[in-house]
């Protein structure tokens, strides 16, 4: 993954429905965005950038999650709200 626009650019829409992406964690297979506004984390595949799934609603417990960092051991990404 590549950013070409560090700041100021549009990181928001498109087909993934990012409002303000933050976080990024990378598990060996797929990577794992954050997007506070939206109360959701989007795993998208690596290796061609496909979108797998956004988990979000009340049923994870998310509030405005920003910091995400793969654990390297139960396969899980921990999700860490903004201070």
């Amino acid at each position: 993954m590549a950013i070409l626009d560090w700041w100021g650019g549009a990181y928001y829409g498109g087909s993934y429905g990012f409002n303000y992406p933050v976080g990024i964690a990378f598990d060996g297979t797929h990577i794992w965005v954050t997007n506070p506004p939206g109360n959701s984390v989007t795993e998208l595949n690596a290796s061609n950038g496909a979108w797998v799934r956004t988990l979000s609603g009340g049923s994870y417990g998310f509030a405005e999650p920003e910091s995400i960092a793969f654990d390297g051991t139960n396969g899980g990404c921990p999700v860490r709200r903004g201070i």
